[in-house]
């Protein structure tokens, strides 16, 4: 299999020239509501259409199609399909995206860890510090 070509469309979204910077480029490339959780869930092993269907169950079929071209089109994942009796393709991580693995991690942590201290009842340990107090 040859490599990719580079993405065209970086060059009108991202200009490091012109002072782009590197974390909107990320957002861009992996933002979105179900991109980062595929990448998430691709990064515990290839994984099949299907699957990702029953991982991600509360997107529809044409956004998981649409999300699933674009991180294939950022170089993210490679599309692998295997014609035999059934078409079945096949979706794993480009190198390049397995580096993502352990941020998306401390990115779910961070969101656990969020919901914690935000859930109703909860007092965040320094409070008082928290606020300014009056004159």
């Amino acid at each position: 299999m040859r490599p990719a070509a580079p993405s065209p469309h970086l060059d009108h979204r991202y200009r490091r020239e012109t002072g782009g910077c590197p974390i909107e480029l990320t957002l861009d490339v992996i933002g979105g509501r179900w991109k980062s959780l595929l990448l998430y869930h691709l990064w515990e092993g290839t994984k099949r259409f299907h699957e990702l269907r029953k991982l991600v169950p509360h997107v529809s079929q044409g956004m998981l199609v649409r999300q699933l071209r674009e991180l294939e089109r950022d170089q993210l994942i490679i599309r692998n399909v295997t014609v035999g009796s059934l078409l079945q393709v096949e979706y794993t991580l480009t190198p390049l995206a397995e580096r993502l693995g352990p941020t998306l991690r401390d990115l779910r942590d961070w969101g656990e860890e969020y919901l914690e201290q935000t859930r109703p009842g909860h007092h965040p340990q320094n409070a008082d510090q928290a606020t300014p107090s009056g004159p």
